[in-house]
């Protein structure tokens, strides 16, 4: 496309420029949107999130390094209703290496909680990230983000989850 090699080159010349930090969040939104390149898209949203002071796109960046980042793992998108655990099956209990997409989703994860602990998502994205760690039989893992989504969110509609997957973590790990 000329228009995103137009402004990456733009980009390369005049990474400070007063323009940058819209023409990067516009290449962001191209290459998700209108290309479909998630990999770049998920960098540029990265970058417009990280790289920069100013901050009126930095959550929807942040947001949307999360999406790209789930269609690129093969995730459902992580509202609330649609979180799950699988059930533990104890002959199977041997963590399980995340493919590189799924890391990727993490780190989209932990950007997004780096950025806003606070911020409207972050109960799902503490329930997400600990759902995604749980299936992969990473339970000292799991409990982190989810006993952080307990402590500091008790009102989250994902509290249950966070809960049964914490007892289910415990009981995994042989402490009970």
């Amino acid at each position: 496309n000329k228009v995103v090699d137009e402004i990456k080159q733009y980009l390369a010349l005049f990474p400070i420029d007063s323009s940058a930090y819209e023409l990067n969040w516009a290449l962001a939104q191209i290459l998700d949107q209108k290309e479909h390149r998630y990999s770049e898209a998920f960098d540029e949203y990265l970058k417009v999130c990280n790289d920069y002071y100013e901050e009126n796109h930095q959550e929807a960046a942040a947001l949307n390094a999360i999406s790209v980042a789930q269609q690129m793992a093969g995730v459902v998108s992580a509202d609330s209703d649609s979180l799950t655990t699988k059930k533990v099956e104890l002959e199977a209990l041997r963590a399980q290496e995340m493919n590189e997409d799924e890391q990727r989703l993490i780190y989209a994860f932990d950007n997004y909680l780096r950025h806003f602990p606070e911020g409207e998502y972050a109960p799902t994205a503490l329930a997400a990230a600990g759902a995604l760690y749980f299936n992969n039989n990473q339970f000292n893992q799991a409990k982190i983000y989810l006993q952080t989504l307990v402590k500091k969110f008790p009102g989250a509609k994902e509290r249950n989850l966070a809960y049964k997957s914490i007892m289910e973590s415990y009981f995994a790990l042989g402490k009970y």
